[in-house]
């Protein structure tokens, strides 16, 4: 019975070690300073965001977790923002999944289905439309 305990515990312990790398690895968005400025590209055409949709619009990106993926979504520079002059760079899917690239870290994050409505209602004032493939 003992051993059996013993090696339950250390089935859990390696899982939990395994478990933390994975999520540590991962990472998430952070920005410790503020988001002064804004850019989004969209085929040719960029303008500057305002502060306030700047604000907004990386708030939905800040502390979401990041993973390591190769989505068919379709990804280009040519539907991107970009904060604080390419501090912060993310891409957008073309088909309108609700996956977003993250350029400075070679990763993706995940958006929930109210996340994906207000970054598309604010993306829609700079002339964005999805899909756009």
């Amino acid at each position: 019975m003992k051993k059996m305990a013993a090696a339950l515990i250390t089935a859990v312990l390696i899982l939990t070690a395994i478990g933390s790398l994975f999520l540590s690895a991962c990472g998430r968005v952070t920005y410790d300073d503020r988001i002064t400025k804004g850019t989004v590209t969209f085929y040719g055409n960029t303008s500057a965001l305002t502060k306030e949709d700047a604000e907004v619009m990386f708030g939905l990106f800040d502390g979401q977790l990041l993973y390591r993926d190769d989505p068919p979504c379709g990804f280009s520079e040519e539907v991107s923002v970009s904060f604080n002059d390419g501090e912060h760079v993310f891409w957008f899917a073309k088909d309108s999944c609700p996956i977003v690239y993250y350029k400075n870290s070679d990763k993706y994050l995940s958006l929930s289905d109210r996340e994906q409505r207000s970054l598309y209602s604010i993306l829609k004032k700079y002339g964005f439309r999805f899909p756009c493939v």
